[in-house]
């Protein structure tokens, strides 16, 4: 009889079989050790994360409005690739770090990636006088580069996407030959809840989102970012 192939069994270990139990032990060995870890660029936040975050986790920036929520997801996509060396599950693979903006245009994450890797560098604030875009394109593509990490970025109007969609995009990323390290994006909460739980008090369909999408990147081992922004009710 044929065995037939559930999609939503994410392991199955039979302890006598001493390569799948193996290679499982490797991952629990990695998570302890850190080397499947992204650090960021701030030692403060090495240090609250125990040396990063992990791969596989599913994190939420949460503060109230402009408390720089965005500004940290771009850091840190931008940290991720400078400050790490990517290690691959699948040496055929190509390492990648996708930034995804459901809020502002392109030029809008572009120029501040810009000015924020110069000042990094420099120290002082770039003067855009004589300089060409093609010459910022290219100090991008030259810093966030370093490391063999692959960083793309998309620009989605989330009223015509839904989490489906998301992974989907995702899958295509890996088809297409990538290993997905991390994903940010800026927000999550800006997707409609389309075929989302919506049976419970307020927020059960954002929740039910959220815990889908981490039942999706945990066993894929990608780290998942996003701001979330608090009611300023909150405050109280």
């Amino acid at each position: 009889a044929s065995k037939l192939s559930d999609p939503a069994i994410v392991d199955e270990v039979d302890i006598t079989d001493i390569d799948v139990v193996s290679n499982i032990m490797e991952k629990a060995k990695d998570t302890v050790i850190g080397t499947s870890r992204l650090k960021s660029g701030w030692h403060a936040v090495n240090s609250m994360t125990q040396g990063g975050f992990r791969r596989g986790e599913f994190v939420l920036i949460n503060a109230l409005p402009h408390n720089y929520k965005s500004g940290m997801a771009q850091s840190l996509t931008m940290q991720f690739a400078l400050h790490n060396i990517p290690i691959l599950d699948n040496a055929d693979k190509k390492p990648l770090i996708l930034y995804i903006s459901f809020e502002d245009n392109s030029d809008i994450y572009l120029g501040f990636m810009y000015r924020y890797l110069y000042i990094q560098e420099f120290g002082n604030t770039p003067d855009l006088t004589d300089i060409t875009p093609k010459q910022m394109a290219e100090y991008i593509k030259t810093k966030l580069s370093i490391n063999g990490y692959h960083v793309k970025m998309l620009r989605v109007n989330p009223s015509l996407w839904t989490y489906r969609d998301l992974l989907n995009k995702l899958l295509e990323f890996e088809a297409s030959g990538y290993e997905i390290h991390a994903v940010i994006t800026d927000y999550l909460a800006k997707l409609p809840t389309t075929g989302c739980d919506k049976s419970g008090a307020q927020g059960t369909d954002l929740v039910d989102m959220f815990n889908r999408i981490r039942n999706f990147i945990g066993p894929k081992r990608i780290l998942f970012i996003t701001p979330h922004q608090l009611s300023t009710d909150a405050k109280s």
